[in-house]
């Protein structure tokens, strides 16, 4: 006996395929011969257009809207916001991807200087201390994302302006 694996295929058009105004069409199987559709649904073809008027459901308006603009809307479901991302990560170049992994890395490190710094200036009982933490912590983090893009060969004025670090701090970390 063979098991087939169910496929299912959705493709999203940004023009009338069908005549009526039903935005999301779902179509499997059917065998003519008998009069029936298929026990098992091994193929399922779906059609979202997105000129459609009638959307039955709210997340099929996000996602009309994610795909007309790129963006998920503010309410959206976490799920659409998460595929959102996805796709646009996917969509980077792998120089833009290494900059983003190292930008959250980055924040990363900066998040626990920071808490780090809240701690001790918590524990000294010093409001002084915590300010000068952070500071510090931002400071750390801009040389440390400005390090990051030199050593990716970015230009020093784009740097300065990416991380807010100023030419001189950028230029004594090439040394």
């Amino acid at each position: 006996m063979i098991c087939a694996h169910k496929i299912y295929a959705l493709n999203i058009i940004d023009y009338r395929h069908f005549p009526d105004d039903d935005a999301l069409r779902v179509l499997t199987l059917y065998d003519r011969k008998r009069n029936k559709a298929l026990e098992v649904e091994y193929l399922t073809i779906a059609y979202f257009e997105l000129t459609k008027k009638y959307i039955e459901t709210a997340n099929q308006r996000h996602w009309r809207t994610y795909f007309k603009t790129g963006e998920a809307a503010e309410d959206a479901p976490e799920y659409i916001k998460k595929a959102a991302r996805i796709i646009e990560r996917a969509n980077m170049t792998k120089k833009e991807r290494d900059m983003a992994d190292q930008l959250q890395r980055a924040e990363a490190a900066n998040d626990s200087v920071i808490y780090t710094a809240q701690i001790e200036g918590e524990r000294i009982g010093e409001a002084r201390g915590k300010a000068e933490g952070e500071a510090r912590g931002k400071a750390e983090e801009r040389l440390a994302i400005a390090r990051n893009l030199l050593e990716m060969g970015m230009p020093i004025s784009d740097i300065s302006r990416c991380t807010g670090a100023l030419e001189d701090e950028i230029k004594k970390l090439t040394h």
